[in-house]
Formats: structure tokens, C-alpha cells, sequence
């Protein structure tokens, strides 16, 4: 076993060794699966995402919460520090480019927002990338507000997993469309009807 590992482990049993993989059985599902690093651990439980690896359906809901607080604190802590680094360098590289004459606060600010800017573009450039998405999904109004909330947040947002998405999250936008169609329902139909149109062709072989 690992001289150094993680909480992950708690959840499994060690059942074998080969090499240096390992066959664990969850504590939850009791299905027994070759592993070489908590990563896979983690992926069963479904605190993370790795391609091959089936989620536990059993897992209970405070374990995954607990490691994604985790994973969302040291995600926040790199992430505060690769800002305060770049910023360093950027202000390091841009200061010897001011002239006496100009107010150098300001040009300075300039610079940095732009460079900010600048990577928050090519951040979602790159999600559009990786993820394979239409590039016109930043004209999305939901794609816009989300970018929006998030700015009006502040930089102490830290996004969540994609379980919340896929279950509480994913409820609650069902619960409201729900109540908004029959809201719509309820009001429309009950005074102007409803009419069914079907466009197709005359000609069968068409």
C-alpha cells in the first residue's frame, strides 16, 4: 500500500496486490475493481470524473459532499496563488514600460485588467475547446447570466461539483420549468385554446 495516502481510502478494503496496482473492494456497493492511485477511489465515489471508472450507486451523499468541499478548498488555494503570481509578474514586466509623464497607477491598473481580461477569455475559449460545446454557446442568455452572477459574486466563488448538478441543482430547474408551464397553463390555455400544427411533405417519396 502507499506510504501516503488519502481519506479516500477509508472507504475501500485492500483485497489484493500486484505490482504496484491494487484490488480494493468499496465499502458501499462492495464491488471489487483494480486501482494504481486514490484518483480512482475518487472517481468511483464520484468526487471526480476518470474515463473507465463507474460511480458507486451507493455511496452516501455527506462522504461525496465532504471530499468535494475538500477538492473545492485546494482548488481555491491554487488558484489564489497562480492569481497573486501572474499579478506579481505582471506588474514586475509592465512597470518598466511607463513614461515620467504619464500617471503610472493607472496605466498600470490598464494593463492588469487587460491582462485579466485576457485569461478569463482564454479560459472559456479553452472550456469550448476541451468540452467539444458549440463556440455559440457564449451567446447563450443563461450562459451570460452565468458569467454575470459569478462576477457579481466575487472572486470568493468556488464552483461546485458536477453532483449537485446533476441532482439537487437539476430538481430544483425542473420543479421551476414545471411550475412555469403550468402557470402558462393555467392562464393561456383556459382562454384562448390550443392549436396543433404539423409541417410535412404531401409527396411520400419526398
Amino acid at each position: 500500500m502507499p506510504k501516503e495516502r488519502g481519506k479516500e481510502w477509508e472507504h475501500v478494503k485492500v483485497v489484493s496486490k500486484k505490482g504496484q496496482s491494487f484490488q480494493v473492494q468499496c465499502n458501499y456497493c462492495d464491488k471489487l475493481f483494480w486501482i494504481e492511485s486514490g484518483q480512482h477511489i475518487r472517481a468511483h465515489l464520484g468526487v471526480q470524473t476518470l474515463c473507465g471508472v463507474n460511480k458507486c450507486e451507493k455511496v452516501p451523499e455527506d462522504v461525496v459532499r465532504s471530499f468535494t468541499k475538500a477538492e473545492d478548498k485546494k482548488i481555491a488555494k491554487k488558484s489564489d496563488a497562480n492569481r497573486k503570481r501572474m499579478l506579481d509578474v505582471s506588474c514586475s514586466s509592465v512597470s518598466r514600460l511607463f513614461s515620467p509623464s504619464e500617471p503610472k497607477q493607472q496605466k498600470l491598473t490598464n494593463v492588469v485588467n487587460s491582462q485579466k481580461k485576457h485569461e478569463v477569455d482564454m479560459s472559456v475559449a479553452r472550456m469550448c475547446y476541451s468540452t467539444g460545446i458549440s463556440f455559440n454557446v457564449v451567446n447563450n442568455k443563461h450562459f451570460r447570466e452565468m458569467c454575470s452572477k459569478i462576477g457579481e459574486y466575487g472572486p470568493a466563488y468556488n464552483l461546485s461539483s458536477d453532483y449537485p448538478i446533476r441532482t439537487s441543482l437539476l430538481n430544483k430547474e425542473h420543479n421551476n420549468v414545471k411550475r412555469r408551464v403550468d402557470e402558462f397553463h393555467s392562464v393561456q390555455l383556459d382562454r384562448t385554446g390550443c392549436t396543433i400544427v404539423c409541417d410535412g411533405w404531401s409527396d411520400a417519396q419526398r
